[in-house]
């Protein structure tokens, strides 16, 4: 497979991922593998363009508080490895988000199909 339909696949699942997660209330915060490219928001197009600078990234997602004064809770992960085939670019994922993941999930087995 061509380098840059790989990373327009790898690039689509990403964005479904991200916009399910910030469209259900969750920030997000981006870990590259050495440090946090970007902390706790729901702005995706911040979120997707701290993405894609290393090997892979991990997305930790946090639920909103339950009083005013409280802090936003890690619920749970999404990690992202670049560079394989395209549609297996989530490559593990808390199963907390599963439910929110669907289409993410949905577009990379469509892809994989039409890909494969």
């Amino acid at each position: 497979m061509e380098v840059g339909v790989r990373h327009d696949i790898e690039q689509q699942i990403a964005r479904a991922a991200v916009k399910s997660l910030t469209s259900a209330g969750y920030k997000i915060s981006v870990f590259d593998g050495e440090a946090y490219a970007l902390a706790k928001t729901d702005d995706a197009s911040a979120i997707l363009d701290a993405m894609f600078c290393t090997d892979g990234d991990v997305l930790y997602v946090y639920t909103p508080p339950a009083a005013n004064n409280g802090s936003w809770e890690r619920i749970g992960f999404v990690e992202f490895v670049y560079g394989n085939s395209g549609w297996d670019v989530i490559s593990d994922h808390s199963s907390s988000l599963e439910s929110v993941l669907h289409s993410a999930s949905a577009l990379a087995d469509k892809l994989e199909r039409e890909y494969a």
